[in-house]
């Protein structure tokens, strides 16, 4: 009996034996609403991810999952990237207190740029390196409607990056958040968690709602040490949100935030131009930022749909090693019509402009610091419906230019077919790319330091990582298929699969004559998997949910390369298997158990000792939440939250470079208490 098989059940015992213990004869006598849910209402969860406009969850062509706003609720999450691990094929891997790597269908890291992440349509990545800094993504939780999950590409709707999934972060209407919440919660790891928000009506055809929220988070432990790692963080933000209508026919929206952050890290490795030449460095990032968006729909028929939105972001973020200041102009415009009775075309154009500064340090550096980026697009999508209602054909392409590699083209094509009411099939092929970022284009890294030796080298000299101008676009072809069922009234199974190659991959090039690297695109491979997501109705008071993925990449090298590293950290970065089951029993009328075990099977990190001496590779851990609630009112609940209450510490990953090292930690075993009042 081999070892991962061991995890496995090492993963199954504690939560089958919890769930045998809770006694049946607590069942409730009126159970909430979530579990009043029929399957079927479930599956008629509309979804606007995969196409751009409302469809139902069933009918889509696409691996999608939702995390509604229930979800989050009843799990205990206390931030968006802990709510992600609910959706089966992507990745959520804790560095630090304030830092995740979060990936779908692989290539995770520190950095990880595969990932379109959305909020209300504004899209928060960061230009530097095309990742997410998910410390500022730090919303209300109870002001989300639902987070979409698309696994696979979505870049033929929204362009260049959305190459192994979309994440689309929806945030309630201001009409459903009128009146008061006040929420109020602190532990062990989190600290204090404080969000007022309050919501009213402005005049009779709009509804508005103002926030703030702080959030405290203490710190981890050191993977070696087990001391404390220095990597607290806080977060304090504020916004708005007002929805009116001014016809039957238009209806506009206009939201913002505002935040400010100071997060702690600890660097293990800094290069520095003086001896030792590398040091360690506790650092405290300073991240701040505001947003406006503002969107008009415009509704001609029920056919007949156009939406214009416009946004602007400004970030800043400081840490030792560099500085980021961009602003962000996003103008998109869509436009959905019936061409015929059997074909519904929905087509778009989009402007993005980015205006970047950058301060350097020896450490890293961009050259020419100072840039404006341009990025024009335009996409056509058309619904064909193929004699009868159950069969449909969708083709469409993303056309995009941007200023590293010109025009992108990123086509694809799917077909549904609606077999009947409890069963679908859907298949795709696509293209998604990419694109270089700044950092990739024009950055220069210090990966260690050659010390002066006098009178022969009268000076240090640095050993760069250096960016390329001649970067092409990374590509994926994926091939997928997929089967949702509602075999009975009980239970719903969605299983999808994947099959991606991949080209043009970033790789490490030593440069003739010197000790440094260049970027270049001398890797290529491919990936496949399968993703499964059931949900088990169990009583009408006790819900079951199930996720499994599988994953494998393999990669290798073109003619041509010496890149040693890229491909061990490549097919290493996510897990090869990951089990998530949850459990939500409502006990009485007003007490609610849920319980989360959550199962990863090991990262084989390329040089985990090289980095760090003495440090291991992320083996396979299991863990184990609880959540207990309480409504002694409608309007009020108390509640109290275990997290990786299995172990005291494990740590979930490493920083894929060696360049600006943060040291290793590991997640602890926590708990906290909230309290939610409504009024």
């Amino acid at each position: 009996m081999n070892k991962a098989y061991l995890t496995f059940w090492e993963f199954m015992l504690p939560v089958v034996t919890l769930l045998i213990f809770i006694p049946f004869q607590l069942q409730a006598a009126e159970t909430n609403k979530y579990l009043n849910m029929s399957l079927e209402d479930l599956l008629s969860t509309e979804v606007s991810s995969v196409s751009r406009k409302q469809e139902l969850l069933k009918n889509a062509g696409a691996a999608v999952f939702v995390i509604s706003a229930e979800d989050i609720r009843r799990s205990g999450v206390s931030s968006i990237p802990e709510a992600l691990r609910m959706a089966p094929g992507v990745n959520v891997a804790r560095i630090n207190s304030n830092q995740w790597a979060i990936s779908a269908r692989g290539f995770n890291g520190r950095f990880a740029n595969k990932l379109l992440v959305q909020i209300d349509g504004r899209t928060v990545y960061t230009p530097s390196f095309s990742g997410v800094y998910w410390d500022v993504q730090d919303l209300v939780l109870e002001d989300i409607d639902q987070i979409e999950v698309i696994r696979g590409p979505g870049a033929t709707l929204w362009g260049s990056n959305a190459v192994n999934g979309v994440v689309n972060i929806i945030t309630k209407q201001a009409i459903d958040t009128q009146g008061g919440l006040l929420v109020a919660a602190g532990g062990t790891l989190d600290k204090s968690i404080g969000s007022l928000r309050y919501g009213g009506a402005i005049g009779s055809q709009a509804y508005g709602r103002g926030y703030v929220k702080y959030h405290k988070t203490g710190q981890m432990q050191d993977n070696l040490t087990g001391a404390p790692a220095g990597d607290g963080w806080d977060s304090l933000r504020g916004g708005f949100r007002v929805d009116m209508e001014s016809s039957a026919r238009n209806a506009f929206t206009i939201q913002g935030d505002i935040y400010k952050n100071k997060a702690n890290q600890f660097v293990a490795q800094l290069a520095q131009p003086t001896p030792p030449y590398v040091g360690s460095v506790a650092d405290a990032v300073k991240a701040s930022g505001l947003n406006a968006l503002v969107r008009w729909e415009h509704k001609a028929s029920e056919e007949n749909k156009a939406t214009l939105q416009a946004y602007f972001d400004r970030a800043k973020r400081d840490e030792v090693f560099l500085g980021q200041y961009y602003d962000t102009v996003d103008v998109d415009f869509q436009h959905a019509f019936s061409l015929n009775e059997s074909q519904q075309v929905i087509w778009g154009l989009g402007y993005r402009s980015i205006k970047e500064k950058i301060r350097n340090s020896f450490a890293a550096s961009v050259v020419a610091p100072n840039s404006r980026s341009n990025v024009y697009s335009g996409f056509i999508q058309d619904n064909i419906e193929l004699g009868s209602d159950a069969l449909h054909l969708i083709l469409g392409s993303k056309f995009e230019h941007n200023d590293y590699t010109g025009w992108e083209v990123q086509p694809n094509a799917r077909m549904t077919w609606s077999v009947d009411d409890s069963h679908t099939i859907w298949a795709a092929a696509s293209r998604a790319v990419h694109t270089p970022s700044r950092v990739d284009t024009y950055g220069r890294a210090v990966a260690g330091v050659i010390p002066a030796i006098p009178p022969f080298i009268p000076v240090a000299t640095p050993v760069y990582g250096l960016g390329s101008t001649n970067l092409k676009a990374e590509s994926l072809i994926a091939y997928e298929v997929g089967y949702r069922t509602q075999p009975n009234e009980s239970l719903n199974v969605d299983v999808a699969l994947f099959y991606n190659t991949y080209d043009n991959l970033r790789s490490f090039e030593p440069v003739p004559g010197t000790a440094n690297v260049r970027i270049d695109n001398k890797i290529k491979g491919y990936g496949y998997g399968a993703e499964l997501a059931t949900d088990w109705q169990a009583q009408d008071w006790w819900q079951i949910r199930l996720a499994y993925s599988f994953l494998t990449i393999k990669l290798h090298t073109k003619a041509g390369s010496t890149d040693t590293t890229s491909i061990t950290t490549g097919e290493s970065s996510s897990p090869k298997q990951q089990v998530s089951l949850r459990s939500s029993m409502t006990l009485l009328s007003n007490v609610e158990l849920d319980v989360w075990g959550r199962y990863n099977s090991p990262l084989k990190h390329r040089n985990a000792g090289a980095l760090v001496p003495g440090t291991q590779a992320p083996a396979a851990y299991t863990e184990l939440d609880i959540k207990l609630g309480w409504k002694p009112r409608e309007n009020i609940e108390l509640a109290i939250t275990g997290q990786n209450l299995l172990h005291a510490r494990h740590m979930e990953f490493i920083q894929e470079t060696s360049v600006q090292l943060i040291r290793p930690t590991s997640a602890v075993r926590s708990v906290y208490g909230k309290v939610t009042l409504q009024f």
